[in-house]
């Protein structure tokens, strides 16, 4: 090991570096089409397989790390494949793009996403969105929405009408949130929406929304909460209309905490679908109860 570099035991513990080397060679094609040189193309490479390798042999999201020592490993994994790095770049540039007809680049990158989202069910998840620029895959945005309302089943003709589907057939945890956010507060929460409406002044065109022309109204209960409370060491269990305060200041401080931090989560997930919130909203109304 080189001796510049100070690795966290966390990724000595868990990396097995040939099952990291054959994950990257299944991530080239769609690296290297949104890569900006080789350089740029070994960073994307190595980053994306590491929050893939973590994520789904750990279940554990990348943005919970310690940044620095994601990034000291990343640099550590280059210097250690750079020559592999650079033969996967220039061996790609030189017969991948000839080889690699568009449809088929898609039909692999449906596979992807539908192995993806299947080995998510399959451990109890909600498959979802959220990581797509994480892949490096934001110019093929378009395209796995569309992937992902034929792995749903949903039918609709546009975007508010899939995120209504997702938020109402869907019970979140902080777990989702998590992934989504990359923090959250110290306890737990379950939540079910049971209002989503979307109010739209223009029609919607699927992949080109024009500004400023959505409304969104939406309501959830919380199911079940647990906060700990740092001030009396104690946990606070609550859940829609059971007060766990004794004055109702106390109360009322606590529930708009919880809905800022869902409608934050809302938030992103409306981003994941493409929308800009600033450029494609009117406004946004989260309320509980």
């Amino acid at each position: 090991m080189d001796n510049n570099h100070n690795i966290s035991p966390f990724f000595i513990r868990r990396i097995n570096h040939h099952k990291f080397e054959k994950t990257m060679r299944k991530g080239i094609s769609y690296i290297y089409y949104d890569s900006n040189g080789v350089d740029n193309f070994k960073w994307r490479l190595v980053k994306a397989t590491l929050e893939n390798y973590i994520y789904y042999k750990y279940n554990i999201n990348i943005d919970e790390l310690p940044p620095k020592e994601v990034d000291d490993y990343i640099e550590y994994m280059i210097e250690i494949y750079d020559p592999v790095l650079k033969a996967y770049y220039y061996n790609f540039k030189k017969t991948g793009k000839n080889q690699l007809q568009e449809s088929n680049n898609i039909d692999q990158l449906k596979k992807f996403f539908f192995n993806k989202w299947g080995q998510e069910k399959k451990q109890g998840k909600i498959p979802n969105i959220y990581d797509i620029s994480k892949l490096g895959l934001e110019s093929k945005k378009n395209e796995i929405i569309l992937f992902f309302m034929e792995y749903m089943g949903y039918d609709g003709n546009s975007r508010t009408e899939i995120i209504t589907k997702y938020l109402m057939d869907n019970t979140f945890t902080e777990r989702e949130m998590i992934q989504v956010m990359g923090d959250f507060f110290d306890g737990k929460l379950t939540i079910k929406f049971d209002k989503v409406e979307f109010s739209e002044e223009d029609e919607e065109n699927l992949l080109n929304p024009t500004k400023n022309y959505i409304d969104l109204d939406a309501n959830f209960i919380v199911l079940e909460g647990i906060f700990y409370d740092p001030d009396t060491g104690q946990d606070i269990v609550f859940s829609t209309g059971n007060n766990p305060f004794d004055d109702f200041y106390s109360y009322h401080e606590f529930k708009e905490g919880i809905i800022g931090l869902v409608e934050y989560f809302v938030h992103k997930v409306i981003e994941s679908f493409g929308f800009n919130i600033d450029k494609h909203f009117n406004y946004i109304e989260i309320t509980e109860g």
